[in-house]
């Protein structure tokens, strides 16, 4: 099945061909979770602060489905 991946700031350098807010098609197996794309990707869980799924807030346990967009934030900082 396929997801689309969108990541944002930092998280742009694992996906080094797309731009902000870029769209990837990634093809997974039934089952796959959030964590397991964050593996895949060699992305360290404190890294992932901010998962939505179709635009809804998700945890890392999630089971992508076909035609997914995940969206991976990282830790946002400011005062």
């Amino acid at each position: 099945m396929k997801i689309r991946l969108k990541l944002y700031a930092s998280l742009r350098k694992y996906l080094p061909n797309t731009q902000l807010g870029e769209e990837t098609i990634m093809e997974v197996s039934k089952g796959t979770t959030v964590k397991n794309i964050l593996d895949n990707l060699n992305i360290e869980k404190d890294q992932a602060k901010i998962i939505f799924v179709n635009r809804i807030h998700q945890t890392l346990d999630y089971e992508l489905k076909n035609n997914d967009l995940l969206v991976i934030f990282p830790p946002v900082g400011g005062g």
